[in-house]
């Protein structure tokens, strides 16, 4: 595995991920998710809060990435490894976070209908992407 193409897949997918979960959060659901958001948290909205988000979108750009080099031996190079690698982390992932954000009432309705195919569209654009990024090193040394 080529740890360097990982790590840089990895940071392309997150940051793919970051700016399409604020796009989402605060273009797309708007003031009242945000309030919702926050008023089930156990703290204020903070620094912390945001840095937290911040890195588990990179962390699951990093794991989008690991899982297709992980995958690419068994599956092949391309487009399919990458959707494979990303229906895993959606369904491991963002589905249990709308279920439970579902069930505090924070994504209902209309905001869910929305969120759901967002969330998959992001991860598979993440995924392809890093994708598109890794190579293995052959056996010279030399990406291939």
């Amino acid at each position: 595995m080529n740890g360097t193409r990982v790590l840089l897949g990895g940071l392309a997918a997150g940051l793919v991920l970051l700016a399409s979960g604020i796009a989402l959060g605060h273009g797309v659901l708007g003031h009242d998710y945000i309030r919702a958001f926050a008023s089930h948290r156990a703290h204020p909205v903070s620094t912390a809060t945001v840095i937290e988000n911040t890195a588990v979108r990179l962390a699951y750009g990093f794991l989008v990435a690991f899982l297709y080099a992980a995958l690419r031996p068994r599956f092949g190079a391309g487009p399919r490894t990458a959707v494979v690698a990303a229906l895993f982390v959606w369904v491991a992932a963002y589905v249990p976070r709308f279920l439970e954000l579902h069930e505090f009432g924070i994504l209902n309705g209309w905001r869910l209908g929305v969120s759901v195919p967002w969330s998959l569209a992001e991860v598979l654009l993440a995924s392809l992407l890093a994708g598109s990024i890794y190579r293995e090193r052959a056996p010279g040394g030399s990406t291939r």
